[in-house]
């Protein structure tokens, strides 16, 4: 969507359409993905987690423990994730891909 008015107006209206419609079902699919994984990983720690404590009792404290220090650091560290992920490389591959693959300005 950075791309100059002249390049776009050499473009049919279709096709832009169709650019904006494949980018927001794209977001659409990664963050169903994500929500998805979230969920998986929530529900399935509920079982390993009687697991762990049956089979060795500190697991108990321990598992609980870890899960926690586990977002702090990731909750820290995800400003950082957002701002190296904001440098604008990411509309690269679609413009690469409009022109056929070859690279360029």
């Amino acid at each position: 969507m950075a791309q100059p008015l002249s390049e776009l107006s050499e473009q049919a209206v279709g096709e832009v359409l169709d650019r904006i419609d494949d980018d927001t079902w794209e977001v659409g699919q990664l963050m169903r993905w994500g929500v998805w994984q979230a969920a998986r990983t929530f529900l399935a720690s509920g079982p390993l987690w009687v697991v762990a404590s049956v089979t060795w009792w500190p697991a108990t404290f321990l598992f609980p423990l870890t899960a926690v220090a586990t977002f702090l650091v990731v909750r820290r560290l995800l400003p950082q994730v957002a701002q190296k992920g904001d440098r604008g490389g990411r509309l690269d591959r679609p413009r690469r891909l409009d022109r056929g693959g070859r690279r360029g300005p």
